[in-house]
């Protein structure tokens, strides 16, 4: 469970460096992050949004099981050329749907959602399954990903 919630503390980290750089002009090549953004943003983390980060952590580790075997099922059911990933999707049915509806939310993507509207985790978490419904929303969250992939390079 802590590690859970230290997890979840590094993710906010660097979803809140990331989101300053891309909204102080860092995609156009203009701005930049604050010096000591990191330090910054833990501190956010850890005075403002602590409780989502502790919730967010726990549930995410109590679900990382279900999320590993059911995720790996739904891949294999939607490969085409894996028989047996049809004939265990008709089995498990109703277990997909449930990791569709429960499990497919709880992801990093929500302490996105958190540093930027203050919300608690569970609500994050459905409004960025909501924002992914929308096609035109989707590519400006999958840009603030990449911008965090390239801070973790970095």
């Amino acid at each position: 469970w802590v590690q859970g919630v230290i997890t979840a503390w590094t993710h906010f980290a660097q979803l809140y460096t990331s989101q300053m750089w891309y909204f102080s002009g860092g995609i156009r090549g203009t701005g930049a992050a604050p010096a000591l953004s990191v330090f910054r943003a833990g501190w956010v983390g850890l005075r403002y949004h602590l409780g989502s980060l502790i919730g967010g952590g726990l549930k995410l580790v109590i679900a990382m099981p279900f999320r590993l075997t059911l995720g790996w099922i739904l891949a294999a059911t939607h490969n085409e050329y894996n028989p047996v990933g049809y004939m265990v999707g008709g089995c498990c049915d109703s277990c997909l749907t449930c990791y569709k509806r429960a499990f497919m939310l709880m992801n990093r993507n929500a302490y996105m959602d958190v540093s930027l509207q203050a919300t608690p985790f569970d609500q994050a978490a459905e409004h960025v399954k909501n924002i992914l419904a929308m096609e035109h929303e989707a590519s400006a969250l999958a840009l603030l990903n990449g911008a965090t992939w390239l801070f973790q390079l970095v």
